[in-house]
């Protein structure tokens, strides 16, 4: 009796018939045993979790300091949720504690677009303005918060109307951050004539969305 090439399974030949059962069944444990290790990557290309909000609040900050800007984008749950298939915290998929933004460990893609900042009154043209996007954990070093991603995206101001920005990047979250978050925040530099900093306000409409890619084990092979 031959054996298969990958997992040296024995192939019945012709004159092996009765074999031929205990072959099929052999060959559909090793199949649904194989199968199994690989739901999560298959879960990640057919129906991977997905989230997108929208701010229905606008946001005013002062300059010159990070500040935490349009938290809606990132809920789990609420009236900013356009579209979202991430399980809620009753279902026993949600694997993780607390505030966690992110129900599963390995790549996401995450960002912020439609950021509409009107430039305040008495603003020097060419101030400069960032968005920041920081995806934190407060398991990997137990006590403190760990940052695990940050971009950040700087415009220059030149105009007297409103500012209209983006930002979005990849990231990996490993397995032990199980409390995590993302957050999204803004710095300006916004000054009058007299160099004293101003106010800058982000309009409501703001859209983020957190989307999984996978674990990105590319030993995976799912094959016999």
């Amino acid at each position: 009796m031959e054996l298969t090439d990958f997992l040296k399974l024995p192939m019945p030949g012709p004159d092996d018939t009765g074999a031929t059962a205990a072959y099929l069944q052999r060959l559909a444990r090793e199949a649904d045993a194989r199968m199994g290790q690989y739901e999560d990557e298959l879960n990640a290309a057919t129906r991977p979790y997905v989230s997108v909000c929208r701010a229905l609040n606008g946001d005013t900050i002062s300059g010159r300091f990070e500040y935490t800007v349009q938290s809606e984008i990132f809920a789990n749950t609420g009236s900013s949720v356009v579209y979202s298939n991430f399980p809620t915290y009753d279902d026993p998929r949600w694997v993780m504690e607390g505030f966690s933004n992110f129900p599963v460990p390995g790549w996401w893609s995450i960002g912020a677009a439609k950021i509409t900042s009107p430039q305040p009154t008495g603003i020097t043209n060419n101030s400069v303005f960032a968005y920041i996007l920081e995806v934190r954990s407060t398991d990997l070093n137990p006590g403190r918060e760990t940052t695990i991603y940050r971009t950040t995206r700087t415009y220059a101001d030149s105009q007297t109307g409103s500012e209209s920005g983006e930002i979005y990047g990849t990231f990996y979250l490993p397995p032990g951050a199980r409390n995590n978050y993302v957050r999204l925040f803004m710095y300006h530099d916004a000054r009058n004539g007299s160099n004293v900093a101003l106010d800058r306000s982000i309009d409501p409409g703001t859209v983020g969305w957190r989307l999984f890619l996978g674990s990105g084990d590319v030993a995976q092979r799912a094959g016999f």
